[in-house]
């Protein structure tokens, strides 16, 4: 194999999702890409800049995902469809969701593309006309619910019944509130 930037990513992507963000290191990511250590350093400056490159990689796949499970659908559907989308992302890959949110949020690059996903979310909220402020006010408390709960269900917690029902429970409340809170007021 034909080691460059890419497979690099792709490689650490791969051992991220199959062991966890803790086990990424330069040895680690030599031994599967059969080379020694030292070459890595052809293509990357450090294991902080992989571990970023690696996060932001697995957010934009993350907002792709979110992004299309909205796309054709609007206002309430399709926030409860990007819910499910985020949840089912993070249980199905928690080891990508984990180092996904290991990214550090003072480089212009995760900003970039932390605002990409943002963006989805804002689209998608456009038509209830919260405003600006009203509208990060929302997108906050939607994310945070969500992380909330994957967080919850990563440790262990079932919740009774169900759950995914309390999961549609819970979303539907937040989102029903877009139509009974004013979440532009000050």
């Amino acid at each position: 194999m034909k080691v460059n930037r890419q497979t690099v990513i792709k490689a650490a992507r791969d051992l991220v999702h199959n062991e966890g963000i803790d086990k990424l290191s330069l040895q680690a990511l030599a031994e599967r890409l059969d080379v020694k250590p030292p070459s890595l350093y052809n293509h990357i400056s450090s294991l902080a800049e992989l571990r970023e490159l690696v996060a932001l990689d697995i957010l934009e796949t993350f907002e792709t995902v979110l992004r299309d499970v909205a796309v054709g659908k609007s206002r309430e559907e399709a926030l409860l469809a990007m819910a499910q989308a985020y949840r089912g992302f993070a249980k199905a890959h928690p080891g990508l969701y984990k180092a996904m949110l290991s990214l550090s949020y003072s480089e212009n690059a995760a900003h970039e593309e932390g605002r990409s996903l943002l963006n989805t979310l804002y689209q998608v909220l456009e038509p209830y006309g919260l405003g600006e402020e009203g509208t990060m006010h929302f997108a906050r408390a939607f994310r945070s619910v969500l992380h909330g709960f994957v967080s919850l269900e990563e440790l262990g917690f079932k919740a009774s019944p169900d759950a995914g029902e309390s999961f549609e429970r819970i979303v539907g409340a937040l989102v029903a509130s877009l139509s009974s809170y004013d979440w532009g007021r000050p």
